[in-house]
């Protein structure tokens, strides 16, 4: 009986599709109309989707300069003397720098996972991975720091 039943809905179903199908004379259409590019009412024309996007995309950069700006403050925070040197290597327009030169006034002090003598040293950049690194050589009284251009170890 089940499968009557089925036959019979299926029946039905397409009947009433074929009938809201056929309520369109021929060449009428769901349309607006052909040659219309003026679009559906209420739609914004390309200008405004353009104005629209640009408005967003500024909003957008605006937040992203201050995340960068609180990111900024929050890293000066946290390693004052590294941000320090930072600045006033940019304020002396040298390009960028290549090496840290270290300096001990203790021969054989460590800091950083590193021993340092007394006739200073030139540290490739990439020897320190990390800005607490840094912030350690920056602010470690018995060490003399620079940035450096042209010598490594």
């Amino acid at each position: 009986m089940t499968r009557k039943t089925d036959a019979a809905d299926d029946a039905n179903k397409a009947k009433d599709q074929a009938s809201t199908n056929s309520t369109h004379t021929p060449g009428e259409s769901d349309q607006s109309g052909a040659g219309n590019t003026a679009g559906p009412a209420g739609a914004q024309s390309t200008e405004e989707l353009m104005a629209a996007g640009a408005e967003a995309s500024r909003r957008q950069m605006a937040e992203v300069r201050e995340r960068l700006r609180e990111d900024r403050d929050a890293f000066r925070a946290t390693f004052p003397k590294f941000s320090a040197a930072i600045d006033a290597w940019e304020e002396s327009d040298m390009p960028n720098p290549t090496a840290l030169r270290i300096i001990s006034k203790v021969n054989g002090f460590r800091r950083a996972g590193v021993v340092h003598s007394m006739d200073g040293v030139d540290h490739g950049l990439d020897v320190f991975t990390s800005p607490a690194q840094l912030e350690q050589l920056f602010s470690e009284p018995n060490l003399v720091v620079s940035f450096v251009i042209g010598s490594q170890e």
